[in-house]
């Protein structure tokens, strides 16, 4: 969220910018809050928001939920999301996955999902920016779902997903790395075209 108690932190050059790669981040059902990624700001002043950029690649997205899921909660118009070559799962029906709650830009791209999601479940005041490339069909292809080995198998449909990052990340912000169970991770294996999600084959 927003630095509201440092100014140090709201004037560093780095704050518009935040990178989120390669986790795998599981949303149990029922557990309150359905939004996954919250990026910006809570608190009443909204000057102290990021009013950036949320670079959000390659990571593995899981909702076990029953009722709805939203990927991203972008605080106002002037938080921007880039997410490229995710995994955006679901347990449940596409239709109960919406990408936004009701603000924010969200710039998509060569990412898995279920077909029937939304833009919004709410009274939508943002913009999806879909570039195409992303893969709709009813499952990834995960090892083993049940055991949460969330690596992709042979013939999975993320497999060889994934495109370029924005070039604003590069060099020094690349995808390098990918999870290793639990809390640590390895080298990410260059093999090909990249897949979706935080594992490579």
């Amino acid at each position: 969220m927003e630095g509201e108690d440092s100014i140090l932190i709201r004037t560093d050059p780095l704050y518009t910018a935040t990178y989120v790669y390669g986790n795998v981040l599981i949303e149990p059902d029922s557990a309150g809050n359905r939004q996954i990624t919250h990026y910006g700001g809570d608190g009443s002043r909204t000057r102290n928001y990021r009013k950036g950029t949320l670079y959000f690649y390659n990571n593995t997205v899981v909702s076990n939920r029953t009722d709805r899921t939203t990927l991203f909660r972008l605080s106002t118009n002037s938080e921007r999301c880039d997410a490229r070559n995710n995994v955006f799962y679901t347990s449940a029906a596409g239709t109960t996955v919406s990408l936004l709650d009701v603000n924010g830009i969200l710039d998509i791209q060569h990412n898995w999902i279920k077909p029937g999601w939304v833009n919004s479940f709410g009274n939508f005041k943002g913009a999806v920016n879909n570039a195409d490339g992303n893969v709709e069909t009813s499952a990834p292809g995960f090892t083993n779902e049940a055991g949460q080995d969330y690596r992709l198998a042979a013939g999975a449909s993320a497999a060889d997903a994934g495109t370029a990052l924005h070039p604003n990340v590069l060099p020094a912000n690349n995808v390098t790395r990918q999870y290793v169970k639990h809390q640590s991770s390895e080298a990410r294996p260059v093999n090909g075209v990249i897949d979706a999600g935080a594992y490579e084959r």
